[in-house]
């Protein structure tokens, strides 16, 4: 149970998912990127 709400399907991957089908691979990374930035620096601002 805690791997399936660990892994819920949330607007970023909904994002990397509709790019990766439509741009490719490379577009798909680039949020997955952005998107680990942005959790890097919410997780230092709570630090």
């Amino acid at each position: 149970m805690g791997l399936t709400l660990a892994a819920s399907i949330g607007p970023v991957n909904c994002a990397r998912l509709d790019k990766g089908i439509k741009n490719g691979f490379w577009h798909a990374w680039i949020i997955e990127v952005g998107s680990m930035i942005a959790d890097g620096i919410f997780m230092l601002m709570i630090n």
